[in-house]
């Protein structure tokens, strides 16, 4: 004899179960990516320690490609913050 309502409560308990999952899953990657920024950054203030315009010693084009890359991993990170948000608030 089934109880009534319990595959309703079953359900809704695996579909949190499911954005808990996701959600830890997100946050692993925002950790990753914001790591890889912070690298990134590191990148970007060594190649202006290079640059020497009396020497002739240039990395514009370095630097903007990596001032890109942090850009990107920024969006991506903001993406992600977002998907969880919409996952947390049921959107």
């Amino acid at each position: 004899m089934a109880i009534k309502g319990t595959p309703a409560k079953l359900l809704r308990f695996l579909e949190n179960s499911m954005r808990q999952d996701e959600i830890a899953a997100l946050e692993q990657e925002i950790a990753a990516l914001a790591a890889e920024q912070s690298e990134v950054q590191t990148r970007i203030r060594a190649l202006h320690a290079e640059e020497d315009p009396a020497k002739g010693v240039f990395r514009s084009a370095e630097i903007h490609g990596a001032k890109q890359e942090r850009l990107r991993l920024d969006f991506e990170i903001q993406f992600r913050k977002n998907k969880i948000n919409r996952l947390k608030f049921g959107m």
